[in-house]
């Protein structure tokens, strides 16, 4: 019998041509370590991406003891429930990777070829509570939950004990989607009320909300009170980090974002909004806080809150360590290999 297991992983792997590296490379290079990894596809054409994608399944039919296929919401979702019919028809077991908070509304848009795709899967993973629940939800099916992960020693904590000054770190892409403008519309009433507060915005614009932002800062007469760096690496935000004391998350959709459990595990506390997986990612008011249908004037208030609170917000440092160790990548890859090495054949 073969002491390794032999993957297969369906996804966009395109960081070659200039595109932030998705789960399908990063985790692929992970995997890699333990056991034996074939990705498709690296196409930039999105129709020579689903060929490849294609012969990638036929030709490893009989080598890949298992296909592991990411699955998102939007025009992707073709290359899952394509790939994974051909799977089904020669008889090569796969799992559903599922990816965003935007599935549920797939799920509901496409509710026939979705639960045709995931009950043919032999396993369904999901990062958070918040898919695991949509899935079983709206077809009764079960899905395994392995979470995103972090490597926890990349991110030096420090407790955050001072909030005389607010210093509030953004990290996302800039799209409407993540409303980016609330957060500066925050920093304005902050300033309003009297705090000495601070933002700092770091990542890509992605639709022009970058600008957008500009232009609402200069509106507000806020420019020197805030710094947009756009794209950091991972190493550059982390040592940027630790002159804050507060992690903001505006976003409109989310499932479980890296960047909050980054800001976790640095000692941030995190006020987001609790749209999403967000609600299964952490426990609300104790290891960080949560604001349902969140305006900036609600998020406001809760920075309001804190600062007269110096226990609370130490409290929700250290709480939201030692929630973020869970995500470490010693601790989500066993739940990997636990779960691949039930494929291998005995060959």
């Amino acid at each position: 019998m073969r002491k390794t297991c032999n993957l297969l992983y369906i996804g966009n792997a395109l960081s070659k041509h200039g595109v932030t590296p998705t789960t399908v490379e990063t985790l692929s290079e992970r995997f890699q370590v333990d056991i034996d990894v074939t990705v498709s596809s690296r196409m930039k054409n999105k129709v020579l991406r689903i060929f490849d994608m294609w012969y990638a399944v036929w030709k490893n039919r009989s080598k890949a003891d298992v296909v592991l296929i990411d699955t998102y919401s939007d025009s992707a979702f073709f290359y899952a429930k394509t790939c994974g019919k051909l799977c089904r028809v020669l008889n090569v077991p796969y799992i559903a990777f599922l990816h965003g908070g935007n599935l549920p509304k797939r799920f509901n848009s496409s509710p026939e070829s979705s639960k045709k795709y995931l009950e043919g899967a032999q396993d369904i993973v999901s990062p958070s509570g918040y898919l695991k629940h949509a899935v079983d939800t709206h077809f009764g099916l079960d899905a395994n939950i392995i979470p995103n992960y972090i490597d926890i020693e990349n991110y030096p904590f420090k407790k955050v004990e001072d909030f005389s000054s607010i210093n509030i770190l953004w990290v996302r892409s800039f799209h409407q989607t993540y409303r980016p403008v609330m957060a500066v519309d925050l920093l304005s009433i902050l300033r309003t009320k009297g705090f000495d507060a601070r933002l700092t915005m770091i990542g890509p614009d992605k639709d022009g909300s970058m600008e957008e932002t500009r232009k609402r800062s200069a509106e507000l007469g806020l420019d020197s009170y805030l710094t947009i760096t756009g794209r950091l690496s991972k190493k550059d935000w982390i040592a940027l980090a630790a002159s804050h004391n507060v992690f903001l998350n505006t976003t409109s959709i989310d499932n479980t974002p890296v960047s909050v459990m980054e800001a976790m595990a640095l000692g941030l506390p995190v006020i987001t909004t609790k749209v999403g997986g967000i609600p299964h990612l952490f426990q609300d008011g104790k290891e960080g806080i949560m604001v349902p249908d969140a305006t900036a004037e609600r998020l406001a208030d809760v920075v309001t809150s804190l600062s007269k609170s110096p226990q609370t917000v130490a409290s929700l440092s250290v709480a939201a360590r030692k929630k973020a160790e869970e995500w470490d990548w010693s601790v989500v890859r066993k739940r990997w290999m636990d779960l691949f090495f039930k494929y291998i054949k005995n060959k």
